[in-house]
């Protein structure tokens, strides 16, 4: 669709200006305000993707799932992703491309490029998600092949 990289260059536009400008105002700031953002429920029905069981979060393998192959879902947070596993015996650890928040109960996800919801010097900040958000491509956040834990939340944590 030709929506979809207009979409993700805004997206990514917007959280570069939302990094703080100094390392004490990221400190002050917290992972959670400077989470980088999915596409919106709104943006993300209108592109249309595959399907996530409601009340789920799915992670897909691949960047721009054409469908449900290669999708792993949860029903509730996870800490390791390194005990997931794809169809084909892989681990879903450091593997997913896609994510949709699915939740029917108003709850956002945190996805964490660490183990137990912790962040890497690589990824310092985790990605948040309102329910009905997706993302096809994680590459257009810089987190494509990062996650390794996500835990569904009952506050906003885009700050």
């Amino acid at each position: 669709m030709r929506i979809l990289p207009a979409a993700f260059a805004t997206l990514a536009l917007a959280c570069a200006l939302a990094v703080p400008a100094t390392a004490a105002q990221a400190a002050d700031a917290g992972p959670s305000s400077l989470a980088a953002t999915l596409v919106t429920g709104a943006d993300a029905a209108a592109l249309a993707g595959p399907s996530c069981p409601s009340g789920n979060f799915c992670v897909w393998r691949y960047t721009n799932p054409g469908s449900d192959v290669n999708r792993y879902n949860w029903s509730g947070s996870d800490g390791d992703y390194r005990n997931n596993y794809w169809g084909d015996g892989a681990t879903v650890d450091n593997t997913p491309s896609a994510v949709k928040n699915s939740s029917n109960q108003g709850n956002y996800v945190e996805v964490y490029a660490g183990y137990n919801y912790g962040n890497t010097s690589a990824h310092p900040y985790p990605i948040c998600g309102a329910p009905g958000d997706a993302t096809w491509d994680l590459r257009d956040l810089g987190f494509d092949n990062a996650a390794s834990s996500h835990r569904f939340v009952s506050y906003n944590c885009f700050g």
